[in-house]
């Protein structure tokens, strides 16, 4: 069995057949819309979200098709659209664990959407000091991303020090957080680093220096990253000038849904915030879903009552899914679906079983 298809396997096996195979490929891909975001929460597949941002829809399918034709997923819904693990399919998965495990690195989702502009910055702020440093101003950038660009000319305009003891300090920050990190996890990353006269190499290229499938290879390298964002959380005083890289985030939510939090301090309806931030109500809606699984001890109340929160809960309890549509048919008209997304996310909350096999 190749690690991609044992990847498939496991996050087959989290949906247990109540999401489509595209619902999959958008949390690995780390579509930034409500359904993949909340999806990477309830079915505890969150260290996947965003690991496989190029992975295309012919690959995923390729795959997917091979699983089918061994026999070891199978349909089990009308349009054929959501899978399930065949008997054959659960044997083989167990199999697989004995030969591969996920990068642990994956679990440290804290700073997951912002993680890839952080790394951009980096590699902007290496090569650029690179080529000052040897007055080469002519290098075609590694990025022309303005969020990444413009952090990194602030953060340069803020220097008083000379431009060599600026690169030495970020070379010494580099340094110590891989000094704290497994020896091929920080050589992937510096591996990736643009400088004067130097060309980062690609994870396609590491993947044929190791003999790896690409796939493996990217989730190493987004564990590196993550376990990298990790340390320098953790440890500010460690490397203060790549943390001033990373944007604040303290509940990780999304841009929109931080937005939206902002503004229920003022203490505002769904119908008034929608009306201010000019989105539609079923979109602020998914903001206090996201928040309601991210945000610990996150108030409810004001959008279901108690006696609907039980009852939500005894449902799903006697339903063993998460699958809105029979959870709602069963519920008539005493909960919306807004409601019933809600408290599925607060249960999630409350269960996290989010790092799973990782």
């Amino acid at each position: 069995m190749s690690y991609s298809l044992f990847l498939l396997l496991h996050m087959i096996r989290q949906f247990k057949g109540e999401r489509t195979l595209s619902g999959i490929y958008h949390v690995l891909r780390g579509k930034q819309s409500a359904q993949p975001v909340q999806d990477s929460y309830l079915f505890a597949v969150r260290p996947f979200f965003h690991t496989l941002a190029g992975l295309s829809r012919e690959e995923f399918n390729r795959l997917t098709n091979k699983l089918e034709e061994k026999g070891w997923i199978e349909s089990c819904s009308k349009d054929q659209a959501q899978f399930r693990l065949t008997a054959i399919g659960e044997k083989s998965y167990l199999l697989g664990k004995e030969h591969y495990a996920f990068p642990k690195g994956l679990r440290y989702t804290e700073a997951i959407h912002g993680e890839r502009l952080f790394w951009l910055r980096v590699q902007l702020l290496v090569q650029t000091l690179s080529g000052l440093l040897h007055q080469d101003s002519a290098f075609l950038t590694v990025t022309r991303d303005p969020s990444a660009t413009e952090k990194v000319r602030g953060y340069l305009i803020e220097q008083t020090e000379p431009i060599a003891s600026i690169a030495r300090r970020v070379k010494t920050q580099l340094a110590a957080v891989w000094q704290l990190m497994d020896q091929q996890a920080a050589d992937l990353l510096a591996g990736q680093l643009t400088g004067s006269g130097i060309s980062g190499r690609t994870l396609e290229q590491f993947a044929v220096q190791f003999n790896l499938e690409s796939i493996e290879v990217h989730l190493a390298a987004k564990s590196a990253l993550r376990t990298m964002i990790h340390l320098i959380v953790q440890q500010p005083e460690l490397a203060p000038d790549l943390r001033n890289l990373l944007d604040e985030n303290e509940d990780n939510l999304t841009r929109s849904a931080q937005e939206t939090r902002q503004l229920m301090k003022t203490g505002r309806s769904i119908e008034q915030l929608a009306s201010i931030r000019r989105l539609a109500i079923s979109t602020i809606q998914d903001h206090l879903v996201e928040m309601a699984l991210k945000i610990r001890h996150f108030d409810c109340s004001p959008y279901v009552s108690q006696e609907q929160e039980h009852r939500i809960r005894e449902i799903v309890r006697r339903l063993k899914t998460r699958q809105l549509k029979p959870l709602k048919a069963r519920l008539g008209e005493q909960a919306t679906y807004f409601q019933i997304r809600l408290i599925l996310a607060k249960t999630s909350m409350e269960e996290r079983g989010e790092i799973t096999n990782v």
